[in-house]
């Protein structure tokens, strides 16, 4: 029996905001664009960091990037929906790979805060998706083995990551099949 449902942030509950600035740059998620990312998803560098080294490939200030990778994406609303739909019968997590300094203020200023029972981000435990150390938190947290949670991302190799650990994995393509996937697994 399912207890907890983890949703991954980016590419899931809002849009990949920083694919989005990439592709309207013309840029790939590669070389210094994939380590920079990948260093603050880590920990090992500051969203200021992070900022400071995108600013100097592309020559923008640093505030013109922020502004711009923030714009860039949007709430998916229908995600919004199944959540506090679940709410009312399973403990809810945010497992994302990224910069407590992003996610924070994003779950604020959305109101999304209050929808999760536990948050872990990357940045924080030193631990990326798809390895297995930062699942192995977030159900620690949520007090549940991993047979008793689903977890929701658009990325197939981090959903990968989740099943090695016996974590039901649902890749994300959209909130319409999402609730016929979570369905499919009686969840409801």
């Amino acid at each position: 029996m399912y207890k907890a449902i983890i949703f991954d942030f980016f590419g899931v509950i809002r849009g990949e905001a920083y694919e989005s600035w990439l592709d309207k740059r013309g840029l790939k998620r590669e070389g210094v664009f994939l380590d920079v990312v990948r260093a603050m998803d880590s920990g090992v560098i500051s969203m200021e960091d992070f900022l400071q080294t995108l600013s100097q490939e592309v020559g923008d200030t640093p505030e013109t990037i922020l502004k711009e990778i923030n714009g860039g994406a949007i709430i998916n609303e229908d995600v919004v929906s199944i959540i506090q739909d679940l709410r009312t019968n399973y403990s809810i997590g945010l497992l994302s790979n990224a910069s407590m300094a992003i996610i924070k203020p994003l779950l604020r200023d959305h109101n999304l805060t209050e929808l999760f029972d536990e948050v872990v981000v990357s940045s924080d435990v030193g631990h990326i998706k798809p390895y297995p150390e930062i699942f192995e938190i977030m159900l620690d947290r949520l007090g549940v083995v991993a047979n008793e949670a689903v977890f929701i991302d658009d990325s197939k190799s981090n959903v990968d990551g989740a099943a090695a650990v016996g974590i039901v994995g649902l890749v994300f393509t959209g909130a319409v099949t999402l609730r016929e996937d979570l369905g499919q697994l009686e969840i409801q």
